[in-house]
């Protein structure tokens, strides 16, 4: 991000259905961006590919109540560390806190 530089503002696919209930940006990594999505849970920003990618792939069916997210945190000093809020407790009754230490992948 260059503050000289006016920023050329675009819709962005995401790949998806629901909605954004959070987006979050990293304090030590400039340029990446975790969002919480109520449908298919956190999903991270790759800006070389200018795609988003779901945090939560590697979940079976089993798992269905985690693909919700209502909040999602980047550690200040650490982007690799993403936490979020998972599940529909007021559906399942089922609800975590998560915590991935490689940018989302596990």
């Amino acid at each position: 991000f260059n503050a000289s530089t006016p920023y050329n503002w675009q819709q962005v696919f995401v790949g998806g259905g629901g909605t954004v209930t959070a987006l979050t940006t990293s304090a030590s990594e400039p340029g990446f961006v975790v969002a919480a999505a109520d449908v298919g849970g956190p999903m991270t920003w790759n800006p070389k590919t200018g795609t988003w990618r779901h945090a939560t792939d590697h979940f079976g069916p089993e798992n269905t109540a985690l693909y919700h997210a209502e909040c999602v945190a980047i550690d200040p000093k650490n982007a690799n560390i993403i936490y979020y809020s998972a599940g529909k407790e007021w559906q399942t009754g089922e609800s975590s806190i998560l915590k991935s230490i490689d940018r989302g992948k596990t």
